[in-house]
């Protein structure tokens, strides 16, 4: 997933969670947390994680240094795993009823349909990696290591 900058990311955000609340009643009391399947932090963790095993630098631009140094599989049969997986999430998600979700947790849902759909229309539909060298520039780039004081510089330069 490419790592978009933090202001725009909270204004996409921010946009966002403004056209889904105009899209419902305005609720009366908080949902109970209660209410809310249990699967489904579990459901987004495992999709966070495993945007992180696929494209390791948006891990480390995530501030998960475990993934310091380590480069995705951008091999064709590994691509296409990913979108196979993508849309194996995308499936798992359907199954959330957002109605049944907590406001915020109905949130997350809207907002993770939308990274699924943008990472499978540049994976698939639009076939970037194949056909357009720039996909892989950001994943290159060394800026996450030089310009976040994170750790020492001499550190951050073995995770580079």
């Amino acid at each position: 997933m490419r790592a978009l900058p933090a202001a725009v990311l909270a204004l996409l955000s921010s946009m966002l969670f403004t056209a889904c609340s105009r899209d419902k009643p305005a609720e009366t009391a908080p949902q109970p947390a209660a209410s809310a399947p249990a699967d489904w932090p579990a459901f987004a963790d495992a999709f966070i994680e495993s945007r992180f095993k696929a494209d390791p630098s948006f891990g480390v631009q995530s501030g998960r240094h475990e993934f310091d140094g380590q480069m995705p599989d951008w091999n064709r049969a590994a691509i296409e795993a990913d979108v196979a997986r993508l849309r194996a999430q995308l499936a798992g998600l359907a199954k959330f009823d957002a109605g049944k979700l907590t406001a915020e947790q109905a949130f997350e849902r809207k907002y993770l349909e939308w990274v699924i759909g943008t990472e499978l229309f540049w994976r698939a539909s639009a076939e970037s990696p194949f056909r357009n060298p720039a996909w892989y520039i950001q994943q290159l780039d060394p800026s996450m290591y030089l310009t976040r004081e994170y750790a020492p510089l001499p550190t951050r330069l073995r995770g580079y």
